[in-house]
Order: structure tokens, then C-alpha cells, then sequence
């Protein structure tokens, strides 16, 4: 009697979801079974986790906390779509989505084949807005240094103790710990790895951001956001607690004060062309920016499905 109720609970929730229109947001790669809820305003992250992990046969993979509470979990696979649409139709979920894979950018920097210093092309052709007819200088003009500048570069990790970066790396000792403590760890620092040329993907970017011979904001400290492994591989899941932990950071608060050091958030990847767009790290990349004042980087023009696929002189 217990399983034909069980049976008939599970076919009338499925029906009830079709009935409210309840949808999952789909990704071209995904992580099988698993899924990010985001819920309504008010709604207490942690303890609603658990209690739909237990009634939707779950496994919680990690939390998120304010501004934006939900959490993601994992799913049984041979039931994980029904059981996806059932969590949708819950009324304290606002959305779902699967846990989609992003991809690291190319960091290669690319000029026009005649440039006669294509480690600085970048910066050249930066500090020259109004180009015009004119041609490239060769050289690059600022009026700043990025002192007092933080950059958070949301990546595979920055090597400290590279001679471009002269000490200005933050570890983000915090971020990993909150990681460790998350479950979500990549593990010990790749960046000496011969093996992929994805584990200096992040150092590569650090110092295009604020390298001191190849950079544009020379002084500005860097801080080690690492999301990605030495493979180049993360998901959204990741990369969302990453920009969690950006907006809780204490070292943006300057000292003895409430002010917050300027910051900058550079995001050296793209997901899939064929989502409409991964709706929770939209939401954080949103909250950084209009809620906390923090400037938004993304890479575009070396991922063909990226915001500009234009590369100009």
C-alpha cells in the first residue's frame, strides 16, 4: 500500500509541475544529475536544501548564501530530469538550471601579422582610443598605475611568485579554505605543470591585467580567484561560489574605514553558444556590478560564440 502511494505522489507532483509550467534550464555540456536552484527572496538557503535533498532524493553539493540563496545538488541519474521538474514546481524555487561546463578563453595575445612587438600590441593599441588613419606607436602611454586596484582573475590560478607580478598576488587563503570547506577544491596549484598548457592559463591573464612589462594596471594587486583545475575544466557551480566569495571578501574593505578598494572582476571563459545564458552566474555577475560596484570583465573575440567576435587593429 505504502509503494502504490509513493507511486501515485510522485505521478500527481510530475502532473503538477506540467500544469505550472515548470521548466529547467538546459546546457549543450553539463554535468550529468546535477543542478542549481536559486529560490525566492526570503527563503533560508540551508536548512530549504536540505529538506528538498531529502525529499527529492538528493545530495547537496554546496549552498549559496545572500544576496542571491539557493543552493546545487545532485541527483540520481536514472530519475534526475523528473526529479529536476518536480524541484522546479516547488513554490519556494524561484529557477533551475543544470550545472553547465564553461570554457577557458584563449589567451593568446593576437595582432595584426605587420605589429613589429606582438607582446605589446594590447597595451598599444589601448592608449590610442581614436586610432583613426594613424598607426600604432609602439609604446604604451598611462597616466595610472592601478595602485590600490584589486583584480580578481576568476581562473585556473596565478603563479605568486612570478617575476611579473613583484609580490602583488593575493593567495585568497579565504577563498580557498571556503572552497576546501564547500567540498569544491581543485587541489594543490597546477600552475608548474608541463603537461597542459591550461594549468598557466590564469597567470597568462594575471599578467595581460597587471603584469609589470606587459600589463595595463602595473600596480594593481592581483587576486588568485581560482575556479578552474589544471585542465581548464569548471562549471557553473564553481565558478558561482567563486563570485560568492568575491562579494564577502574583507580585504576589499580598506582599513579603519568603510570604504572598499576598487575592484575589477575578470572572467577569462565563456559557456555554451546554444544556452540562453547561464541565469545564475548572470544573477551574481549582475549583483557584482549594480549591487557592489565591482567592473566586470569578459573575454571576447577568442571564443567564436563570445559578446564580440571582432578583433580590431
Amino acid at each position: 500500500m505504502k509503494r502504490i502511494s509513493a507511486i501515485l505522489c510522485f505521478v500527481l507532483s510530475f502532473f503538477l509541475s506540467s500544469a505550472l509550467g515548470a521548466t529547467v534550464n538546459r546546457a549543450e555540456r553539463s554535468v550529468p544529475g546535477e543542478y542549481i536552484i536559486a529560490l525566492k527572496e526570503g527563503v533560508p538557503a540551508v536548512s530549504t536544501a536540505f529538506e528538498l535533498a531529502g525529499l527529492f532524493e538528493g545530495e547537496i553539493i554546496t549552498t549559496y548564501a545572500e544576496p542571491l540563496p539557493g543552493f546545487a545538488i545532485r541527483l540520481p541519474l536514472k530519475s534526475s530530469e523528473e526529479l529536476a521538474m518536480r524541484l522546479a514546481a516547488d513554490p519556494r524555487v524561484a529557477m533551475i538550471e543544470e550545472n553547465a561546463i564553461a570554457l577557458l578563453a584563449d589567451s593568446t595575445i593576437v595582432g595584426p601579422p605587420e605589429y613589429p612587438n606582438l607582446n605589446l600590441w594590447h597595451v598599444d593599441r589601448i592608449d590610442q582610443v581614436s586610432l583613426g588613419s594613424a598607426r600604432l606607436d609602439d609604446s604604451y602611454s598611462y597616466a595610472t598605475t592601478g595602485s590600490g586596484v584589486r583584480i580578481y582573475v576568476v581562473d585556473s590560478g596565478v603563479r605568486p611568485d612570478h617575476a611579473e607580478f613583484q609580490g602583488r598576488v593575493d593567495p585568497a587563503p579565504d577563498l580557498q579554505q571556503t572552497m576546501l570547506d564547500a567540498g569544491l577544491s581543485h587541489g594543490a596549484p597546477c600552475w608548474e605543470s608541463i603537461h597542459n598548457p591550461e594549468s598557466s592559463h590564469g597567470t597568462s591573464v594575471a599578467s595581460v591585467a597587471a603584469g609589470k612589462k606587459f600589463g595595463v594596471a602595473r600596480m594593481a594587486t592581483i587576486v588568485d580567484a581560482r575556479a578552474f583545475n589544471c585542465f581548464g575544466d569548471a562549471d557553473a557551480v564553481h565558478i558561482n561560489k567563486v563570485l560568492e566569495w568575491i562579494i564577502q571578501d574583507p580585504n576589499r574593505q580598506i582599513s579603519g574605514t568603510s570604504s572598499w578598494y576598487p575592484s575589477v572582476v575578470n572572467l577569462s571563459f565563456a559557456f555554451s553558444k546554444y544556452e540562453e545564458g547561464m541565469t545564475t552566474t548572470n544573477a551574481w555577475i549582475d549583483t557584482l556590478v549594480n549591487t557592489y560596484n565591482i567592473k566586470v570583465v569578459s573575454a571576447a573575440g577568442n571564443i567564436p560564440w563570445a559578446p564580440s567576435t571582432t578583433l580590431q587593429e
